[in-house]
């Protein structure tokens, strides 16, 4: 695959993350009729297709045409990359509405992926402690490496590192004073994060 032209480093992008009362003489006075049953199924039934829709938005991975399902991987990229193999995997079994990822979903969502960057559409990154497909960092071609942002529904293992990294750069330069644990505690405020400052260590 052709080196791809060379991407801006780091794109900072932040995200920040009347009831009406009913007197009881009202309610005494409202009228219920068989009308309003056939209404609340009809909703309730409506309720229920669209549950089913979503559930059934992504095609199930494990006997979908590949190219359907690079597609849909290479959608999931545009909107949460740069993003991690196994984030992005998890992801799509969500959406096709799976609770979990197992062994056969994991690896046709693996080729899946494989061949999104064989297209080039899709590159990987490998970060430290990026040993495994499943722990590379994604990004669609020619777009920034790291790109800074709210926490949003990741874990801390689903925020890449470089990411991390550059918040801590980014909080050092805010106060060079500023010691080893003041800044893990200002990055694990900005990630929405209450867990040990050790586990944060770790990660970076």
């Amino acid at each position: 695959m052709e080196n791809e032209s060379e991407a801006p480093d780091v794109q900072l992008q932040h995200a920040d993350i009347g009831e009406n009362d009913t007197s009881l003489e009202s309610i005494e006075l409202q009228q219920h009729s068989p009308d309003q049953d056939q209404d609340q199924d009809q909703d309730q039934d409506q309720d229920q297709d669209q549950e089913t829709r979503i559930e059934e938005l992504l095609p199930d991975p494990r006997n979908s045409q590949k190219d359907v399902v690079v597609q849909n991987l290479i959608k999931i990229v545009e909107q949460n990359g740069p993003i991690i193999v196994r984030h992005a995997c998890q992801i799509y079994t969500r959406g096709a509405g799976f609770r979990r990822m197992g062994k056969d979903i994991r690896s046709a969502l693996n080729k899946a992926m494989s061949a999104a960057i064989r297209s080039g559409k899709v590159v990987e990154d490998q970060e430290p402690g990026s040993t495994y497909f499943k722990d590379r960092v994604i990004r669609i071609s020619g777009s920034p490496r790291v790109q800074i942002r709210k926490r949003g529904d990741r874990d801390l293992g689903d925020i890449p590192i470089l990411e991390i990294a550059a918040v801590m750069q980014e909080k050092r330069a805010e106060s060079l004073q500023s010691s080893s644990a003041e800044i893990y505690r200002k990055v694990l405020k900005f990630f929405d994060i209450k867990i040990g400052r050790a586990s944060c260590r770790e990660r970076v």
